[in-house]
């Protein structure tokens, strides 16, 4: 199996006038497509569909994982759906994930429709979700609210706490405006607290995780092929690590090449 890793705690030093960046969370993800055992058949894509978008939860950290086959869930483990299995690393990919609806792009032809994110904690009603491109809300509903990206692409937002809701149908949205509060509502009943979020184009529901990772990777603060444009141009890095015996973080070694290192992008680890 394969997991994507990026470093426990980087700094990024460097060597010209420069702010010095640092980065204090272990992020881990699964590959795309990589389900839970048992719980369907996923789609291997690693195509980032849209380059740029901002996370969709205001802060860190969030956990994308399964609500159905996690701890707590109607198919997972007994116990609690604020158990710390759910609230840890590595992110799992749940798109295509076995349900009814009528998906093309899953192997199956039928699946989950996005990725399920849960917040920091399983707080109700506390953390809020914000607008992941600029676009106008075209959709409220019970437990849902659509979003129509400038990109073309509709964003849906769904179990959202309707009374704290800080847009409405007709509202212009900019990137990283406040949509709502992350909540249990799916409409007179109730879920596990946790984001669903999917993305549409060309009339089909379209693999949201790489889109997530990559954004949330943003949000961290690590230096990404797709955001690489946006940070300043620096002629050295100097990339370190967490701790040595000394409590000092080693140096896993400098670059003189202007490019953003390896460490930075994330480390491919076979098991």
């Amino acid at each position: 199996m394969k997991r994507f890793i990026l470093p426990y705690m980087v700094f990024i030093c460097v060597a010209i006038a420069a702010p010095t960046a640092v980065f204090a969370a272990t992020f881990t993800y699964e590959p795309p497509g990589d389900l839970v055992s048992g719980s369907g058949n996923g789609r291997v894509d690693y195509k980032v569909y849209l380059p740029g978008m901002r996370f969709p939860v205001e802060k860190t950290p969030a956990y994308a994982n399964s609500q159905v086959w996690g701890v707590g869930g109607m198919n997972g483990p007994s116990g609690s759906q604020c158990h710390a299995d759910n609230y840890s690393y590595p992110w799992r990919d749940n798109y295509c994930e076995t349900r009814s609806w009528s998906m093309p792009m899953c192997p199956s032809g039928k699946g989950h429709q996005g990725q399920d994110i849960r917040p920091a904690t399983c707080a109700d009603n506390k953390y809020w979700t914000v607008a992941s491109e600029g676009g106008t809300i075209t959709y409220i509903g019970s437990y849902s609210i659509n979003l129509q990206g400038d990109s073309g692409v509709r964003h849906r937002y769904l179990h959202l706490n309707h009374s704290t809701l800080s847009v409405y149908v007709g509202k212009r949205v900019e990137k990283g405006d406040k949509i709502g509060k992350i909540s249990d509502n799916i409409g007179g009943t109730s879920t596990t607290i946790h984001l669903h979020y999917d993305m549409k184009s060309g009339g089909a529901y379209i693999p949201t995780y790489m889109s997530l990772v990559e954004s949330y990777k943003t949000l961290l603060g690590i230096m990404t092929m797709s955001n690489a444009l946006r940070w300043p141009t620096v002629p050295t890095l100097t990339v370190i690590k967490k701790t040595t015996s000394s409590g000092m973080p080693p140096a896993v070694g400098p670059t003189t090449s202007g490019m953003v290192p390896a460490a930075t992008r994330g480390l491919i680890i076979t098991e």
